[in-house]
């Protein structure tokens, strides 16, 4: 460290810190440099081939463990269902002895089911139109027309305003 003995170090921390107690500047310069800590350095991250390598073996796991994960998610999902089952096969009485009716088929709340039902039966509900293409172009064709038709009516319009002097573009 560059400094004599251990009294020459107490001596220089007492000068530089007046209010330090002796023993905390003893127990202070008793740590050798063994004890004391490198700094935090972040472990060699892998670049170019090996990082890729790494991050492919990180994202598949095994297919064994893979495999028992599968297993126990499926056996759990098995008891829940069959605790569900049983809780619609049970019978509740009310207070005055009479057995409640329940519906026995669970609706899907919340799900993507419904929903995708609904929107097939739309689709079914539309007729197709213009199935073939000569179909497609006389629809085209048509409307083509209509507005060439509306166009010599507003430029016929235009001109009879302006024969009238009742037309004032600006």
């Amino acid at each position: 460290m560059g400094f004599a003995s251990l009294e020459y170090k107490v001596d220089f921390l007492k000068d530089t810190c007046g209010s330090c107690e002796q023993e905390a500047i003893e127990k202070i310069m008793s740590v050798s440099e063994k004890d004391v800590v490198a700094p935090y350095e972040p472990p060699n991250l892998a670049t170019g081939i090996k990082k890729y390598l790494m991050e492919y073996k990180r994202e598949r796991p095994d297919t064994e463990k893979l495999q028992m994960q599968v297993d126990r998610f499926m056996e759990a999902f098995d008891v829940r269902a069959k605790e569900e089952k049983g809780n619609l096969e049970v019978k509740e009485v009310d207070e005055d002895g009479f057995e409640l009716v329940k519906r026995k088929s669970r609706k899907m709340r919340g799900s993507v089911a419904p929903k995708i039902t609904e929107i097939k039966q739309k689709k079914r509900k539309e007729p197709v139109v213009n199935f073939y293409r000569d179909q497609k172009r006389l629809q085209q064709a048509k409307k083509l027309a209509l507005l060439r038709q509306k166009f010599e009516e507003d430029r016929q319009r235009i001109a009879e305003m302006r024969q009238n002097r009742k037309f004032k573009p600006y």
